[in-house]
């Protein structure tokens, strides 16, 4: 199997596993909470988010670590957990308004924003990591912006048809969690072609790198030779006639012109 082809694979599987795992904490907690008061909910769900982004973090890294050296496990885990802690606040933000009588025409004008951000959360906190090891990342917060769009949609269409009011709360917890598992390997799949295509161009630049360094002393070499064809070539003009300086005029050849 292709290494790139291999990369995707493994990227996949550990990483589905990863958000997969923790995407079932936010749903359990979610489902515990829908009856609580909107503060006590939005913390909880938050913290749970907060695990969530730090499981993804973790199953990301341990991919990465292998194909992008410089890359710090402890920072991207980090980084990933506070961009999803960003995108369940903004997520939650809206039912929390409405719960304090926000008005619903400020919340429609601010749905837009709020959608942006929240796709764009957790890809840019890891370009910030990114960016440190790898040259023109910035890519990678449009590739996961776009995978988390189409995984979204994808645990939206499969969840919201089948939760129904008065549910009990095992059958809203096992049809949020196979949605996330849905949502899971959507989203991987799709950063999958992002990482496969980064670590492509990383590749591609390190094989590269030798070549330039050896430039310069591939020209000092010419350059020596060439001083040093000069040099022997001024030692044999000067050896026609010992003891004349280079540069000098030939008296013998003086003298015969004379005559």
């Amino acid at each position: 199997m292709p290494a790139d082809r291999a990369l995707w694979w493994r990227w996949f599987g550990t990483v589905t596993l990863g958000e997969f795992a923790g995407f079932s904490v936010p749903a359990v907690v979610g489902a515990v909470t829908a009856e609580a008061p909107a503060t006590v909910a939005v913390a909880a769900v938050v913290a749970a988010g907060a695990v969530e982004g730090a499981m993804l973090g973790w199953a990301q890294a341990s991919v990465l670590v292998r194909v992008l050296p410089g890359l710090r496990a402890g920072r991207w885990i980090v980084a990933t957990a506070c961009g999803a802690v960003l995108a369940y606040v903004v997520g939650m933000s809206p039912s929390a308004a409405a719960e304090l009588g926000l008005p619903a025409s400020v919340l429609i004008g601010l749905a837009p924003v709020l959608a942006l951000v929240l796709l764009l959360s957790i890809g840019t906190a890891q370009w910030l990591v990114l960016r440190r090891i790898v040259r023109r990342s910035a890519g990678w917060i449009a590739v996961t912006a776009l995978a988390w769009t189409v995984g979204l949609g994808v645990f939206l269409a499969f969840s919201m048809p089948l939760w129904h009011p008065g549910q009990a709360t095992t059958t809203i917890v096992a049809i949020g969690v196979a949605g996330g598992l849905l949502m899971a390997a959507t989203t991987s799949a799709i950063t999958g072609f992002g990482v496969r295509n980064m670590t492509g161009r990383v590749a591609a630049s390190a094989s590269s790198a030798p070549t330039r360094r050896q430039q310069p002393s591939s020209n000092l070499r010419r350059s020596t030779r060439e001083n040093f064809g000069s040099a022997e070539h001024r030692e044999g003009v000067a050896g026609t006639n010992p003891g004349r300086r280079p540069g000098s005029v030939d008296p013998d050849r003086t003298e015969g012109a004379r005559r």
